[in-house]
Parts: structure tokens; sequence; C-alpha cells
């Protein structure tokens, strides 16, 4: 935990929820904390913080740029800054990322996937309903199936080092394919990095690992999903922005795709949409980073973005030995 030196107690904004670590840390300093969006604005209180820890529901937007008069700095708990406006870093805030949630995103893809394949909702349902659905439930193996993975980051590459384990074909695109550590996983891995268009025409699954970003923004149009391989899987644990939910409904109403699994959606809760209704779509409310194991690796990331960013403003005292 922190010392207090003499100077005026910082005010911190901590929103989402967190490892129990990382308010011991912040013991010491006054805390505005918040766990759900729902009927908050962090706009009402920003003018307030001196720093931001925040998690993916919450958003900081240009209006919230032009209140933070007093902020130093924003910690990202988590990967991307597609929830920040780019105005706090043109403004001279420091903004950090704890991008180490990646292994708990790519096991929740293969979850996803294998729900998918062995009709594992549906088989729920029937059980529920009384009904013994063996028969009506045939599912499809996972091994000798090729995988195509857009985007080839952390969590790209950690569904492809998984997916080898199932005897896969991998593919995979990327912006920046020839990176040394893609390209170190890519043969580790047995993965082929191809074009965009080449993953979308061979894969029986794509899973998409993209960022939000203007250029990715309904990346799944009507015509995207007519260049799927027909009878294919998509599964997004990207970002909800990168997918029309409207065309992806029409495509596997038509049976253009045989089934789709999502963890993120473009507005987040996503209401009452008709995908939740569809036997071949599998949904999560944005369970990637949701590990027990992965809120404590996330606070000890966030704790040592900490020693740096409170230095100016803190003596740090003896810290526990875990969070060293």
């Amino acid at each position: 935990m922190l010392q207090r030196s003499q100077r005026q107690p910082i005010t911190i904004g901590l929103f989402g929820q967190f490892d129990a670590s990382v308010k011991e840390y912040l013991s010491s300093c006054q805390i505005i904390e918040r766990e759900t969006v729902e009927g908050f604005s962090i706009n009402s209180v920003i003018p307030e913080l001196d720093g931001i820890i925040l998690r993916s529901p919450f958003k900081l937007d240009d209006e919230a740029a032009s209140l933070a008069g007093r902020l130093k700095w924003i910690v990202r708990a988590g990967s991307g800054t597609d929830n920040i406006s780019p105005l706090f870093t043109a403004r001279g805030v420091i903004v950090r990322t704890t991008p180490i949630n990646a292994y708990s995103v790519a096991e929740l893809v293969i979850a996803l996937v294998l729900s998918l394949l062995r009709n594992i909702r549906v088989g729920h349902e029937s059980l529920r309903q009384g009904l013994w659905s063996k028969h009506a439930l045939v599912g499809r193996e996972l091994r000798t199936k090729t995988i195509g993975i857009l985007g080839y980051g952390r969590i790209g590459r950690e569904v492809s080092l998984l997916m080898r384990c199932f005897g896969t074909t991998i593919l995979a695109f990327d912006r920046t394919p020839t990176t040394l550590e893609k390209l170190r996983v890519s043969q580790l891995s047995g993965t082929r990095l191809v074009a965009m268009e080449t993953v979308l025409a061979n894969a029986d699954i794509v899973v998409c690992c993209l960022p939000g970003t203007p250029q990715t923004s309904g990346l799944f149009n009507k015509a995207r999903l007519q260049s799927m391989r027909p009878g294919a899987l998509l599964i997004n644990a990207g970002r909800g922005s990168l997918i029309d939910l409207e065309a992806l409904t029409a495509a596997l109403e038509s049976g253009r795709l045989a089934g789709a699994a999502l963890d993120v959606f473009p507005a987040e809760p996503p209401g009452r949409i008709r995908l939740l209704e569809m036997h071949n779509v599998v949904c999560t409310p944005h369970l990637g980073a949701q590990t027990l194991e992965t809120h404590k690796a996330i606070g000890a990331g966030v704790i040592n973005h900490l020693l740096d960013l409170l230095s100016d403003e803190v003596e740090i005292g003896v810290m526990a030995s875990d969070n060293r």
C-alpha cells in the first residue's frame, strides 16, 4: 500500500471490477468507485479526478476530455484503448494499458467453438424441456477443421497455439504479419499468415480478434459475410463494432453461415436482439477477461503502472510480496 506524503490527497476514479489488491494499494488516496455503468456517467465526476483506472464497459469520450482539467493519467485495465478518446493524449494525459488477458480470451474462444460444434446450448435447453434429443443433435469434431484467425496479436496468437492441439489447419491475417513475435508463434503453431480474403474463403471457423478502429467498424457486412465459406462458423472475441448484426442475422437465417458465437456487441448490453433467440448462436456477456486468474494478473499490472505514475504524488512504502 502507499504511504501518504504531506501533499493534498489525490483523487482517483476506479471504474469496473478489480482485484482487491488494487483498492488496497490505493487505500491512502481518495477514491470514487463504480463497478457498473448503469445509471452513472464518468463525466459527472471527472473534473475531480487526478487519475482514472477503468475497465472496458466504461467509456471516456470527447466531452470527458474537455472536462478533465486535473487529470494526469489513465490506466486501461485490459487491452485496447478504443473506449478512450484520442483527445486525452492530445491534451497530454498519459494513457497506459494492461494487455495481459490474452490467454483467458483464447480459452473462451475454444469454449465457444466447441459449444457450437457440439450443440451444447441446444442440448441443455432440450433437457430443460424434458426432451432427450440425442439423435437430433449430431455434432461435428474440431479436428481436421480449418481455423481462420483475423488479427494475430496477443489473443490471436494464443488462439493459434491452443487450436494446434486439436489437429486443425490454421490460417491467420494480420496487418503487420512480419514482426518477429508473430513469425515465431506462427512457426510454433503451424499457422500460415495469408490475406484476409484467403482466410474467409477457406476457413470452416473464422475467429475475429481485431481491435475496434474506424477501419474495422462494420468489417463483417453483408458482402464480407457472403465471401465466407458456405456453412462456416463466425466467432467474435475482438470488438462488437466489427460485425453488422443485421447482416449476420440474415446470413444465419438464410443458411449461408452455420452458426455464430459472440462475446462482444456494438452496444453492451445488447438488449433483446434476434440473435439471442437463434438455436445456432451462442452469446456471452463479454466474459473474455472474466476469470479469477486474469483479475489478479490485471490487478498486478495496474499496480505496476501505479508505481510509476504515482511516484511524483506519493512516497512508496513497503508493498506486500505478491504485488512486487
